[in-house]
This record gives structure tokens, sequence and C-alpha cells, in this order.
């Protein structure tokens, strides 16, 4: 243990400062050290020189900085280069020989400033890429499938870099230089290459970079097949007496199309299980392709068939399963068969049977509606009505659906129609009724006087007493239906003649007021007129006189 005291740590503190110190000033001198300029002209430290070239070559190297003695070891073997001094705008040159290699170059100054300086030179071919098949290889197969491809580019070097991808979704592949000339497996799992699809090897190295474009190769078509996939097309649920049933191979084949390959024979084979009873399928054995199958089954019940499928890339099957049920039977119920205009008649659906579909059409122009239950309705319009009903079971074949109708007759309401003979009078009034009706076999007349009938002619009608009188009819005919119609007479009382005077006397301005009373505005209302005056002239009379009416 060392232990430390006042004197021991002022020691410690000043041997860190001069190491501060040294470290600060071999930087500073480092930095007066010059760089090499790079391909572009700038000053670098330990830049890559590029030679792009297998055959000889002449490297031209300067500095940003001039300096003393100095010697160059240019890496491939020849004797070291010594020199006086350098001045910056000058080139120092070396020859290397033919071929493709990294060289690494060392400049060195001694001091001071006592400078190492170093540059790796790449003499090298921009690489091309290109693949090959192995002999005996294969480019097409089912998946899943192992396939290999060789690395055959050209001008490869150290620095290249290879990038494989085989055209699947994988993850890209990539390999440093040694790839060149290597043999790469790969596997194509199923569902991931529609038929056919391409390699693709991508190669660069430094000199491909300098040129701003890399090397791409393509080994195409690579042809990878899968499995068909089968299907049966047939109706799956139908209604008896429907039993025959056809089922079609309608497997879908994989990649072939003109150009994907796969066009080896398919064969096919069926097995309607428990055809003939439990346990007693009924098979087509192994056979290319052919017709539909038409199957006549027994009666109701639930069937099963398979179908198996070969291809080149193997075998497949499914499965289909059909049921026969019994068929619905459709049926519509109204609880009137002859309405009146505007009468409500309610429909009930009277299906019975496996149905879930149902829809009506009741005839009133509306076309096709969903229908359940139950519906009321009425018609404004007299006529003939077929009101139909269809039902279906969702997802039955044709066999499956029925239909059934009801009549409805909506019969138009009788006319009531009358006329009268008179329509005022006073103080007392006769009146003539002449019916008019149209399509009536019953009469309700109401006279509004209290008194009524039911005759189809009614007698004539008197009214006594003044008044208005409202007569009414109501008509009906065969089928129920009825119709009314009113009209209206007044019987006014006759007026009560009443002239007032004034006494005067003979060319005095006499004054008249009519007080008539009649029933123009109703009984007992008094009807006056302004007072009218008049001037009477003397007369020949020996005693002229004025009678005053009460």
């Amino acid at each position: 243990m060392v232990i430390l005291n006042n004197g021991n740590v002022r020691a410690f503190l000043q041997y860190l400062s001069i190491l501060l110190v040294l470290a600060l000033w071999l930087n500073e001198v480092k930095a007066q050290c010059p760089k090499l300029l790079d391909d572009n002209g700038v000053p670098t430290t330990n830049p890559t020189l590029l030679l792009c070239s297998k055959d000889p070559r002449t490297l031209f190297i300067s500095f940003d900085k001039n300096f003393g003695s100095y010697s160059i070891n240019w890496g491939d073997g020849s004797p070291v280069t010594p020199g006086t001094s350098y001045t910056t705008g000058n080139v120092i040159s070396h020859n290397y020989a033919a071929g493709v290699n990294n060289y690494t170059l060392t400049i060195t100054i001694p001091g001071p400033p006592n400078c190492t300086i170093t540059a790796t030179v790449v003499k090298e071919e921009p690489t091309t890429a290109s693949i090959q098949v192995p002999f005996g290889g294969v480019t097409r197969a089912c998946a899943p499938a192992t396939l290999q491809f060789v690395n055959s580019s050209t001008n490869g070097s150290a620095n290249t870099i290879y990038t494989w991808d085989f055209g699947d979704g994988s993850p890209t592949e990539t390999y440093p230089a040694s790839n060149n000339g290597a043999t790469i497996p790969h596997t194509y799992q199923r569902g991931t290459v529609d038929c056919g699809t391409t390699v693709t090897l991508t190669a660069h190295n430094k000199c491909n970079d300098r040129q701003g474009s890399v090397s791409v190769a393509e080994y195409t078509p690579i042809l990878i097949w899968d499995l068909d996939k089968p299907a049966i097309s047939s109706d799956v649920l139908l209604c008896y007496p429907d039993t025959i049933v056809t089922f079609t191979n309608t497997t879908d084949l994989n990649c072939v199309k003109p150009g994907e390959g796969n066009v080896e024979p398919r064969t096919e084979y069926w097995r309607f299980i428990d055809y003939f009873g439990p346990g007693l399928d009924s098979i087509i054995d192994w056979r290319p392709f052919g017709p539909p199958r038409v199957m006549h089954y027994p009666g109701i019940g639930t069937y099963r068939v398979e179908l198996r499928e070969r291809s080149y890339c193997g075998e497949v099957n499914t499965f289909q399963t059909v049921n026969i049920i019994a068929a619905p039977i459709a049926g519509i119920a109204a609880d009137k068969d002859t309405i009146c205009i505007g009468e409500n008649v309610r429909f009930t659906n009277v299906t019975t049977g496996p149905a879930n579909v149902y829809r009506w059409d009741p005839a009133d122009g509306g076309g096709w509606q969903s229908f359940n239950a139950g519906k009321t309705i009425n018609y404004l319009f007299p006529g003939s009505y077929t009101v139909r009903i269809a039902v279906d079971v969702s997802g039955g074949s044709p066999s499956c659906k029925d239909t059934a109708q009801v009549p409805v007759v909506v019969v138009p309401d009788p006319v009531a129609k009358f006329t009268l003979s008179k329509y005022v009078g006073c103080d007392s009034l006769t009146v003539n009724v002449t019916n008019q009706s149209v399509g009536a076999n019953s009469w309700t007349w109401n006279f509004g006087q209290g008194t009524t009938s039911a005759a189809q002619s009614p007698p004539a009608v008197k009214y006594t007493t003044p008044g208005e009188y409202i007569i009414s009819l109501i008509v009906g005919s065969n089928q129920g239906c009825s119709n009314s119609v009113k009209d209206t007479v007044n019987v006014y009382s006759s007026p009560k003649v009443s002239i007032g005077v004034i006494d005067g006397c003979a060319l005095d301005n006499t004054v008249f007021s009519n007080s008539t009373v009649f029933d123009l505005f109703g009984p007992g209302i008094l009807e006056t007129t302004v007072p009218q005056m008049s001037n009477f002239q003397p007369m020949p009379m020996p005693h002229p006189e004025v009678t005053k009416l009460p």
C-alpha cells in the first residue's frame, strides 16, 4: 500500500503536468506532418489510392506540405525509395507490376517532425457478376426443393462483396470475396414462388464503386412448382325429390400456363362414401381427368364425397358434403277474399318445411318485399289482385324454392246520388226525392225532420216548420260496401210588412221606417232599412188625413 503525504502528492501532480506538456508537444509535432493527397486531390489521413487495372500501372503521389528527407516503402516488395526533400506540387511515382492486390504504402519522415504516413494502394479490375448452375443441376423443381448456384463472377478481388437474391421473398445473403467460385445452395419453400422467378447476384468492389455502378447478373427462369389445389363443384344442399348431384373436378392446377412448365398429366380418384350403405363406397379409380360425375342418391340424408388428385408434385385430396332435405311448401292465406276499397285485408305466411327466406308481392305496385309472419294492407282501387309468396332455403339448389298465390277481389263502392224537386220554400215545403244511386241494393234515408225510409224511391217529404234540413242517403251493395251523400233544403217564414210614419202636416217632411220581419238571415231576424223622408204636397181634399199603421 502506498501512503501519500503532501510531498508525494505534490510530486505526483508535477509528473502529470510533464506528461500533459509532452502529449501536447507530440500532437503539435504530429500536426506538422504532411498528408497525402487522395485520388480527388484532398489531403487525407490513411487514404485509399486506386489503380483500376490488373495490367502494370504507375502510381503518382503528392503531399500538402514541404518536408525534408524521407523514405517510401511501396508495399510490393520493391526497394525502398529514399529522398532528400519534398516540395509541394511535385509528384513521386512508382510502377506496380501486373496483378490484383492491396498494398500498404508507408512514407517515413525522420524527426522532427518524425512522421510515418500510410496509405492503401488497391490494384484491381471492376468485378463482373456472373451466375451458373452446376453441371447436372436443376432449374425447375417442386417445392420444397434445394437448388444450387455457382458464383462465376470475374475480376473478383479481395475487396469484392457479393449479394444474392433468390427471388422468393427470403432475405438477401451477402458474402465476402471468398464467395467467388463458390456453390451456394438455396431451399425454395411451398407458396413462396409464383411458378417462375429470377436469381440475382450483385457484385461490387472499390473500382465498381469508383465507377458509380455495381455489376448485376441474373439467372432466369427458375421454375418452382407446387401442389395443385383440389376442389369440387356441386350443389351442397338439395330438396327432395331432387336427388341427382353432378360433381365437377375444379382443381386449381399449379403452373400450367405457357412457359410455366408444370404440364405433366394429372389423374383423379373419386370416392362416394357410404353410397351403397354404411361402409359401402362407390369408387371411380385413378384415371385422367374426366367429365363431371353424376350421382343418383336414394333419398333424404347427408352424403360425403372425396376427390384425390395427383400431379408431378404429389397427391392432394379434398372432401365435399351434400345434404338432401325435405322441400319447403309455400303457402299464403288471406282473411278475406273479397273486400271493399280501403278495407284492410290480413295476409299470413302458412309455408311449411325448412324454408328460411320469404318474399312476397302484394300486387300493389311495390314489387317483391321481405315477408315473415304476416302483413296487413288495403287497396285503394277496385280490381282483381293476385298476391304471391316465394320461399327458399338459403344456399339450396333450385329444388329448394317454391311459390304460392292467393287472389283478392276489391269491389267498387256503390254510388250514392239523389236530386230534389225543391230546395227552398216559405212557411212549409213539400220535396220530391229522386234516387239516382248506382250499384246499390239497400238504401237508408234520413230526411232531417225525424222521418226515415229504406225505400229505393222514397215518398214526398213535407216540411212544415221553417228551418234548415239535411237529407242524407246511405247505400249498400251486395258485397257489403257502402257510400253516402247529403243535401240541404231550407224553409223560411213569410215576411211581415210593417211601415211606421211620424205625424206631420202638409208641406212637412215625413219620415217612414221599414220594420218588416223575414227570415232571410235566420228565423226571427229583423231586417230594417234606413228611414225614408218624403215631402207631401197638399191635395185637393177637404179633410186630408194621415193613417198611422200599428
